[in-house]
């Protein structure tokens, strides 16, 4: 039997049985091998083994992205500063869809990407303090932490403790006091939102039409929030706290009473801030901070320890932590502008990279690209281009 008269679907499940140089001989056979051999589904068992080969509908083909992800195993990249400014801040960045999310000061800045990571200098949108429209003179409250949902719309959590809520094009929505101290962490899923503040308090508000920013459960966590984190399945959420206290800082709550579930972890040294956390999936979930260390936690095997973790190896509190749910962490740290790789298949970092700028600062926020990591420092974004 001739290979070609094979369908095509057989054909493609034998051709994602290869490996890549096996792909690349077949694909000088003949042009309908050279097509196949690009299809997505042939390439997926590769991109599941690879350090980091995402698939985002839309962007990449997954060829591409394994491609790519050989940059990145072997630390290939280039660095440039996109975007600086003259006061020293605490900068938080956050990628969605074809744009990056800059905060600077009291601002929240759009930007629209090019395929090269880059982005044009005028901003497609700013979400500004209410007062700055009409006037009041400066400063206004500094965003500390701010989300992008429901297309472009912004929630920014403030250092007054309020919540403002913008359009895509930056028109106020809502402006509330959520708070009584500084906004810490926020988190959401469709219809709510989870806020964590200074003043032990983590709220859950709604973000349903004609209420939002209505407030629906108040938790009194009984130590500062730094993190909080919604369960996928939307049936508890996690706080991790600044452990001043006789506890664990994690502690699982439920999400309709407001009833402590469990705590994550035991044996945390007195302030062992947990910084951020992250869910990967409704049983597992990662978590970082002042004890340099990451952590994953797996709440089918234990809550008392994590399942396996990761020490920062210049004993630096970990600021801000990144993801792509499949091998590849990546961790800021207050140690000087480093920023470091990890296989979570490993337990040794990967690779380690000094941002080049003018100014020594902790990183302060990542954003995690296919082909482009960006960096936040005190005075600028750092593009690392792996493409």
């Amino acid at each position: 039997m001739r290979l070609l008269s094979l369908p095509e679907d057989v054909l493609l499940l034998i051709l994602s049985l290869l490996e890549k140089h096996d792909l690349a001989a077949v694909a000088c056979c003949c042009r309908r091998f050279r097509n196949l051999s690009t299809v997505d589904c042939v390439w997926r068992r590769l991109a599941r083994s690879a350090l980091h080969a995402p698939f985002r509908p839309g962007e990449l083909p997954l060829k591409e992205c394994v491609r790519i992800s050989e940059n990145w195993q072997a630390g290939r990249c280039s660095q440039r500063i996109l975007l600086g400014w003259r006061d020293v801040l605490l900068p938080w960045l956050l990628l969605h869809a074809d744009r990056l999310y800059v905060s600077q000061a009291s601002d929240v800045v759009s930007y629209g990407l090019r395929r090269d990571g880059r982005f044009a200098r005028r901003p497609l949108a700013i979400h500004r303090h209410p007062a700055a429209h009409h006037g009041v003179p400066k400063p206004f409250p500094d965003v500390c932490r701010f989300l992008v949902f429901d297309d472009e719309a912004v929630i920014a959590g403030c250092s007054d403790g309020t919540l403002r809520v913008h359009g895509p094009s930056g028109k106020l929505r809502a402006l509330v006091q959520g708070h009584d101290q500084e906004i810490s962490s926020l988190d959401t899923r469709p219809g709510v939102l989870l806020s964590g503040s200074r003043d032990h308090t983590a709220k859950v508000w709604s973000l349903a039409k004609g209420a939002v920013a209505k407030c629906l459960l108040t938790v009194p966590v009984g130590d500062r929030v730094w993190s909080v984190g919604f369960n996928p399945t939307k049936s508890s959420f996690v706080t991790g706290s600044a452990c001043l206290q006789n506890s664990s800082p994690l502690k699982v709550w439920d999400l309709e009473r407001g009833d402590m579930l469990g705590t994550l972890g035991v044996g945390f040294r007195h302030g062992a801030s947990v910084m951020g956390l992250m869910y990967e999936s409704p049983a597992t979930l990662l978590s970082w901070g002042h004890d340099t260390y990451i952590r994953l936690w797996d709440t089918r095997v234990s809550m008392r320890q994590c399942v396996q973790r990761w020490e920062e190896p210049h004993d630096s509190a970990l600021y801000c932590v990144q993801s792509d749910r499949n091998n590849l962490l990546v961790s800021g740290s207050a140690y000087y502008g480093v920023v470091r790789l990890w296989d979570k298949r490993q337990t040794r970092c990967l690779h380690m990279f000094s941002l080049s700028s003018p100014v020594s600062s902790p990183v302060y926020s990542l954003a995690l690209g296919t082909a482009h990591l960006y960096a936040a420092i005190a005075r600028y974004v750092i593009l690392l281009d792996f493409k």
